[in-house]
């Protein structure tokens, strides 16, 4: 009879501790602060740049290039496109 009570105790015991891991388990990311969703957009803000944004921000802060200096710039990058693009071909 001994042997069977504490059976049952330590069952019990058992599934009080396993219960409570699990709750301390599913309540801990909040309690730390964890971001909802592992991306580039938490908190309701998307924290990666867009070309728009950035466009947007230099205007407003008076370095955004000109039109000469920004197709000196397009230039450039198809340039390097054109490159990089033969680079890829002879390899």
């Amino acid at each position: 009879m001994m042997i069977a009570q504490r059976l049952f105790v330590l069952a019990f015991a058992g599934s009080i501790s396993l219960s409570a891991a699990a709750t301390a388990q599913q309540s801990w990311p909040q309690q730390q602060g964890v971001p909802a969703r592992n991306a580039n957009v938490w908190d309701g803000r998307a924290h990666e740049p867009s070309p728009s944004n950035i466009e947007a921000k230099e205007r407003a802060a008076g370095i955004a290039p000109d039109q000469s200096q920004q197709q000196n710039l397009n230039q450039e990058l198809d340039q390097l496109d054109k490159q990089i693009l033969k680079d890829a071909q002879t390899r």
